[in-house]
């Protein structure tokens, strides 16, 4: 895991207050107009030390969010494009301990670490439809697109994108935890727009 030094319980505090606020603004983004989807990346092994595997999984969300992007509109910068845009909130995640279950798996494909982010659309009907804006905002169906697309996103780094319709709550705790818990630090949450 990607530790950091101790760090008091006024930064524990601070962090718990970061995140809630991260919360609250894509609650916000929910009320203005937007649904949510939980994803995650998980990736093939990436030598080199932290600095460097942070690096390089922060540069392949960036590529997955522009790909999205231009399947949403034709011109990303076009005043008209704006509202449609998708947002993405992030951050890098540590393996995951299984409880039960018998033995757990030996090798993990880059000591288990990947990413977590929410990315939101906009709901057709919230701003205006034009002829930059391409199907996948239409539909809105962001899981479809990743199964039919996959082959797009993955590359010798990226071995899937997992994505899901946020159904129940606010994933951004979840999405959040390896930051909340100390171990990620405050650049490591990404946000893209």
């Amino acid at each position: 895991m990607w530790t950091l030094n101790h760090i008091s319980r006024q930064e524990l505090q601070l962090r718990t207050d970061i995140t809630a606020a991260y919360e609250q603004r894509i609650a916000d983004h929910l009320a203005e107009g937007y649904i949510a989807f939980y994803g995650n990346v998980m990736f093939n092994h990436i030598s080199g030390g932290q600095d460097r595997k942070k690096s390089i999984m922060t540069y392949e969300v960036n590529r997955l969010h522009s790909l999205v992007t231009r399947h949403i509109v034709r011109e990303r910068n076009a005043s008209l494009c704006q509202p449609w845009r998708p947002i993405l909130y992030g951050c890098h995640d540590g393996k995951v301990m299984k409880t039960g279950g018998g033995r757990s798996r030996l090798i993990l494909p880059n000591g288990g670490f990947h990413f977590n982010f929410l990315m939101l659309l906009r709901i057709p009907g919230t701003a205006p439809i034009n002829s930059q804006v391409k199907k996948l905002a239409k539909t809105c169906d962001l899981p479809g697109h990743f199964d039919q697309y996959q082959h797009h996103y993955r590359s010798d780094v990226v071995s899937r994108v997992f994505v899901t319709p946020m159904n129940q709550g606010n994933m951004t705790n979840y999405m959040l935890k390896t930051f909340g818990n100390g171990n990620a630090d405050w650049d490591d949450i990404t946000i893209l727009k």
